[in-house]
């Protein structure tokens, strides 16, 4: 899978677009252990809760996407199910779940924001991901999520 963003993204636009802010990530230090390609890549940052700062730019620059139509939007959960689970959301709860923490980090108009993502949330399916700790599982419902919003988006 490309990287567009670990936490911040810009998206703009109808139909919506996502645009790359930063090139870098963060990861708890912990879970370098899956990721062996990256992990010479990356900086400690953080006292607290240990995390590795790393540089895709550097180790995986052919991995970045600068932009890409927003097909879906992901409400990622852990849990203990073997099997990962997509269920939709009605773009009204999704508002709901994310409008909180969106608001309090963006430090722009709060009318205006919010506006922008009652568009998005409307504008694209919302499911919430329940990700399986077996992780080779999850992407195969990410893929599947993403086929099923292209082949609906025409």
């Amino acid at each position: 899978m490309g990287f567009i963003s670990d936490d911040y993204c810009l998206v703009r636009g109808d139909p919506p677009v996502v645009h790359l802010l930063a090139a870098t990530a963060r990861v708890h230090e912990h879970e370098l252990v899956h990721l062996p390609e990256l992990a010479k890549w990356s900086q400690r940052v953080g006292q607290a809760v240990p995390k590795a700062l790393l540089y895709l730019h550097e180790s995986v620059p052919d991995r970045l996407v600068q932009s890409a139509p927003v097909r879906v939007v992901l409400l990622p959960e852990l849990t203990d199910e073997r099997i990962p689970q997509l269920i939709a959301v009605p773009p009204a709860k999704a508002l709901r779940l994310v409008a909180p923490a969106a608001l309090w980090q963006m430090h722009v108009d709060p009318g205006r924001e919010l506006e922008q993502l009652r568009r998005l949330l409307t504008a694209v399916p919302t499911y919430r991901l329940l990700l399986s700790p077996e992780r080779e599982a999850n992407p195969m419902a990410i893929q599947e999520v993403l086929t099923r919003a292209t082949s609906h988006s025409g």
